[in-house]
């Protein structure tokens, strides 16, 4: 019990301070990264902002003669992912509408 008595204190202690850290899933997160997710999530955003934005879609650089820039090796992950997932889609829905009719 004295354990415990020494736990809350300290846990009221650390209340009392403006940046305290929050304890998320056993992962310790600072307040002003936990305020910011809320506040993504309250909006419909995504809760890491480089999964998808200009930043991550658009190419690095551009040539001046209008040459098409090679992808990089993450978008070129992102952007099979994208084709397996619509291939799929594509497929269940062919499949659905053959027994639908």
């Amino acid at each position: 019990s004295l354990k415990m008595i020494l736990t809350a204190r300290a846990v009221l202690h650390v209340e009392r301070h403006i940046s305290y850290n929050i304890v998320v899933n056993g992962f310790h997160q600072s307040c002003v990264q936990y305020i910011n997710q809320r506040w993504r999530q309250k909006r419909g955003l995504t809760a890491n902002p480089n999964t998808f934005g200009p930043l991550t879609n658009l190419p690095d650089y551009t040539f001046k003669d209008g040459k098409p820039t090679p992808l990089g090796i993450r978008q070129k992950a992102r952007l099979d992912k994208q084709r397996d997932y619509a291939v799929c889609k594509n497929y269940q829905i062919s499949r659905r509408s053959r027994f639908c009719c």
